[in-house]
């Protein structure tokens, strides 16, 4: 076995290893962001969804028509029955009413372990363990199943009651205007059925603006995402380039110091798509990953400081990426030698790599601001939405598959699929 092969199997080992380290390095979910005192922003917040009851069809006449275990009001029934599953029907209407009316006010904090504990306006406080697992919580109109679970940063839960009663709630953090999105999810009615959003934006107050609130960068998780694009890429030019496979062979230290030189020329021997396309795509890719990693980034478009600064950073991290990819230790000078043949190197892809890499991630950023979300709004259909994503934000999206995301995540804004 050559030494060169070696170092591939290595490149390998070192791949299996960062995605041992990944999972100790501290996520970029920023659950911390989520702690401290909301109140209810009633202009920026839709209405509540009207309670509808699955299976229920409405009520004519003082009765109503459904199947809740308590038979149907109407001809030929006892008159104790009916009302008694009218009052049963009206207690699930108050219930599924109590579970989508958003809370005026809101404290979230840390409990004991991983508990996460809501205290509402009125002072009652519902303690949640994010494992998955179902738990029972005494509501004032009935108790109810909940389930759970961290997911992609958000918070999410399962509500289930009697009668059929079900509820989703989503809990995100929109990182520009520091304001948290509770996104509610209920049943269409009459057997479940279409289901239909509910959006509930509330502003951090000011008692709590300091609460434990995330900052800095992440730096540890920064370098080990960028390392996993690098092994990626690696890893698709051995598979399907014949002219990086042949230069596996020879001395690894000696082909790769001889391969280290100043370019000579602006162009090399690469194709203008992957020169002007490629590059630009996984140098933004580079630059989300900063992003991703920095707790103070505004992650959506706008004039201001934060927001250019932030790129500016992520500019620089896309540049350093590059730097690397093309002459570091873990580059395209030590596996497949390129610059060995001084024609194979120019200073193309040191320049329109970060400069694309800027260029693209604002450019990005604007597609999903004024396009994408003008699209979705008009639109319900999942599958659309995410090619949508997919293909106007091509270098998040390979960000977003290197640290621990769906390809198609997107922070406050769910596509609600499990």
């Amino acid at each position: 076995m050559s030494l060169k092969t070696s170092a591939v199997l290595s490149v390998v080992l070192v791949w299996l290893a960062v995605a041992g380290v990944s999972a100790q390095v501290a996520p970029p979910d920023d659950r911390a962001a989520f702690l401290g005192s909301w109140s209810l922003n009633r202009e920026l917040s839709g209405a509540a969804p009207s309670p509808d009851l699955p299976g229920r069809q409405g009520r004519r006449g003082g009765g109503f028509s459904g199947g809740f275990g308590g038979g149907r009001g109407g001809r030929g029934q006892n008159p104790q029955s009916a009302g008694e599953a009218r009052a049963e029907n009206e207690r699930l209407v108050a219930l599924l009413q109590e579970l989508v009316t958003p809370e005026t006010r809101l404290r979230i904090a840390r409990g004991e372990g991983d508990v996460i504990a809501l205290t509402s306006a009125d002072g009652r406080t519902a303690r949640y363990l994010p494992n998955g697992k179902t738990e029972r919580h005494q509501q004032n109109n009935g108790t109810i199943e909940t389930q759970t679970t961290w997911q992609q940063g958000e918070l999410r839960q399962e509500l289930s009651g009697p009668g059929g009663i079900r509820v989703s709630r989503t809990f995100a953090i929109e990182r520009e205007t520091d304001q948290l999105i509770v996104s509610i999810t209920t049943p269409e009615g009459r057997g479940g059925g279409q289901q239909r959003p509910f959006r509930a934006v509330y502003d951090r107050d000011a008692e709590g603006a300091s609460l434990e609130r995330p900052s800095g960068v992440n730096v540890s998780g920064a370098l080990v995402d960028s390392l996993k694009i690098v092994l990626m890429e690696h890893g698709i030019r051995i598979a399907f380039q014949d002219k990086t496979r042949r230069e596996l062979k020879g001395p690894f230290w000696s082909d790769y110091v001889h391969s280290l030189k100043v370019p000579r020329q602006w162009e090399d021997t690469d194709n203008w798509w992957v020169n002007y396309i490629g590059h630009p795509i996984h140098g933004a890719a580079a630059g989300y990953v900063w992003l991703e990693h920095d707790r103070g980034a505004p992650p959506d478009l706008s004039l201001s400081r934060a927001y250019w600064s932030s790129r500016a950073k992520a500019f620089a991290w896309a540049a350093g990426y590059s730097l690397q990819f093309e002459i570091g230790p873990l580059s395209e000078a030590s596996i497949g030698n390129v610059g060995l043949k001084s024609e194979t190197t120019g200073w193309v892809d040191h320049v329109v790599t970060p400069v694309g890499a800027f260029g693209l991630i604002v450019a990005e950023d604007a597609l999903d601001r004024y396009l994408v979300r003008w699209i979705e709004r008009r639109t319900q259909n999942r599958v659309f939405r995410a090619i949508l994503r997919l293909a106007f934000n091509p270098g998040r999206t390979l960000s977003n598959s290197t640290t621990g995301r769906l390809p198609w995540y997107r922070q406050g804004r769910p596509l609600g699929w499990k």
